[in-house]
């Protein structure tokens, strides 16, 4: 302190001019905290609650659902194909569903067609520099549909509504390649969609209409399940999204910022909630930036981002541009044409139903394996017989709707048509292992199941397979089966797996648990017989369930009269199902259900 006062007294000058300038800077900080505080609030003003779930609803409203929604958000689960409409922020009670079973094709939400009945939008997807750092980003194919794609893409929508009716067509192209189309027709006296590749035909399947359908705002139809608009919003946009900005243009249009994010251990084979000794990959967040315009609630663009919103971390960038009108069908019917020269295979799917006879497809099935092989293993003793199922038999009701992308002809004939041709079908490269399979009841709440493996299943192979895979804890030990009154060795391989899960969840729907952990043991006994061999399986949840499973006998299939006699002790076991469940009486037919 001596030693400042003493500076001070020489150069008194020089003091007074660094204490100004110290004082005047510090003035000019606070100004500039002033001016950007002001400015931030002008950019960025403070949304309400109410403001933001409004935001948030008439996005739904007002774009294709496909364009919302990240296929790849594992912790948000995705809407219903047929989305209720979205309430309004404080929902009136709706009109249930009367009839749930009518088959509905996947619509988007309807706008006010009041204000405008037909849209156009077109998305633009181009990968980033972090496109490949999450695998589970992308979804995987689930049935038929494409496969993941490693090229830039871009989708089209239109969209068509009348208070009875919504038209909706998609198709994507990469390269300029088709890769998806599908337009769908919907309302009370139509109901089909068609689809085309761009190979030799297109396919149109239709279905029951759905004579209450209605597009018009206050008086459509609630399809079943109803959500709040909390929930509808967390359904679409996971369950922590918010409006993080506002900017007004110069026109004087709002464009919000949305933000929403999840997080993802980014590896299809790792099991989340299992307790296990694996060292589990690094957790990830993703995170989705909208821009929309707040006059037409439009999206005009998503960025998505792996881990931190920056630009190294970009996984991809989708460009939304979007049309709307007031317009006549007539207009706009050219759009929702396949081209005149291009056949249409039609399938009339509306007046067929399932008829389920669980006996019935017993006694069918057996028939069909007396076809194909020489004999059937059974437990020794007349226990419950729940189902029969043979690899290769079809019921005659069976309809396949999509039965078309297995046809090579449905798709381009060049590379590019071998190539979607393969993605469409990724499920049939499964090769089924089993000749049959029996499910049975010995009491009521124990089952298990007998499955003859194929002539080119190997006893070892089975045995490596089944010990693949993380458990909790596993083991396998040496047994003996008692076959037809002969001993046979074989292997008895057990897995436990326990998970722990979280006691509550983003989304607010019904999940029941018992408590926030479950057990689930997995027993399996191998065994070979005349050059065969079998497997007999059994689960027990939250305890070990001992079953004495040792003691089967072989039964000819060669002749009628022993296809007969086995299609009536399949009878008695049903019967003894029967006994032991004493079964609920479920519908019998049903309608055929949307693509299925």
């Amino acid at each position: 302190m001596q030693r400042l006062l003493e500076k001070i007294n020489a150069h008194p000058r020089a003091t007074l001019i660094a204490v100004g300038t110290t004082v005047f800077g510090a003035a000019a900080l606070v100004i500039l905290l002033m001016f950007l505080s002001l400015r931030e609030s002008v950019v960025n003003p403070t949304v309400t609650p109410e403001e933001e779930k409004m935001v948030l609803s008439e996005v739904i409203k007002n774009n294709p659902s496909g364009v919302i929604n990240n296929p790849g958000n594992s912790s948000t689960p995705m809407p219903s194909p047929n989305p209720t409409p979205v309430p309004t922020p404080n929902p009136t009670p709706g009109v249930v569903n009367p009839n749930p079973e009518t088959p509905q094709p996947e619509q988007p939400v309807a706008p006010n067609i009041n204000e405008y009945n037909y849209r156009v939008t077109r998305v633009t997807n181009q990968r980033g520099p972090s496109f490949d750092a999450c695998q589970m980003y992308y979804g995987g194919g689930y049935g038929y549909g494409p496969d993941v794609t490693e090229s830039d893409s871009v989708s089209e929508y239109y969209e068509y509504f009348e208070r009875y009716v919504s038209i909706y067509k998609n198709q994507t192209k990469e390269d300029n390649k088709l890769s998806s189309y599908y337009l769908s027709k919907y309302g009370r006296n139509v109901n089909s969609t068609t689809y085309y590749l761009g190979g030799s035909y297109a396919v149109e399947n239709s279905y029951k209409p759905y004579d209450q359908f209605d597009n018009q705002q206050d008086t459509q139809v609630v399809s079943y399940p109803t959500y709040t608009a909390d929930e509808y919003i967390k359904l679409y946009f996971g369950s922590n999204a918010s409006v993080t900005g506002v900017e007004t243009d110069s026109n004087g249009v709002k464009h919000y910022t949305i933000r929403s994010s999840y997080t993802s251990y980014c590896d299809p084979s790792y099991e989340q909630y299992l307790v296990s000794d694996v060292v589990p990959p690094a957790l990830r967040t993703i995170y989705s930036v909208y821009r929309v315009n707040g006059q037409t609630f439009s999206i005009e663009q998503i960025k998505t981002y792996i881990d931190e919103v920056k630009d190294a971390n970009l996984i991809k960038v989708s460009t939304t541009e979007s049309t709307r009108s007031k317009v006549t069908y007539t207009q706009v019917e050219a759009q929702f044409r396949i081209a005149s020269n291009v056949p249409i295979t039609k399938n009339d799917y509306s007046h067929i139903t399932y008829n389920y006879d669980p006996l019935k497809s017993i006694r069918d099935n057996l028939t069909y394996l007396a076809m194909i092989n020489d004999d059937i293993l059974l437990p020794s003793s007349t226990e419950g017989l729940t189902n029969l199922w043979v690899d290769g038999y079809v019921d005659a009701n069976y309809v396949n709707s999509t039965e078309f992308y297995q046809d090579r002809d449905f798709f381009p004939d060049s590379d590019w048509g071998d190539e979607l041709y393969a993605r469409y079908n990724t499920s049939a490269n499964y090769v089924n292992k089993t000749l049959y399979s029996i499910s049975i009841t010995p009491e009521y709440g124990k089952y298990y199941s007998i499955s003859a493996y194929k002539d080119d299943q190997l006893f070892d192979d089975i045995i490596s397979e089944l010990m693949k895979g993380t458990a909790t804890s596993k083991s396998i030990e040496d047994i003996t089966i008692n076959v037809s009154g002969l001993p046979v060795e074989g292997k008895k391989i057990s897995k436990v797996f326990t998970y722990k899960f979280p006691t509550s969840y983003g989304v607010s729907y019904p999940v029941s648990y018992s408590s926030d952990s479950n057990t689930n043991y997995f027993t399996n006994y191998v065994f070979e017989y005349n050059g065969r061999v079998y497997g007999v399986s059994y689960y027990s949840y939250n305890q070990q369930m001992d079953l004495d499973m040792n003691e089967y006998s072989i039964y000819p299939l060669t002749t009628e009269l022993e296809a007969e006699t086995m299609r009536n002790l399949l009878t008695d076991m049903w019967s003894r199902y029967l006994q032991i469940v004493n079964p609920v009486s479920y519908p019998t037919s049903f309608p055929v259900s949307y693509s299925y």
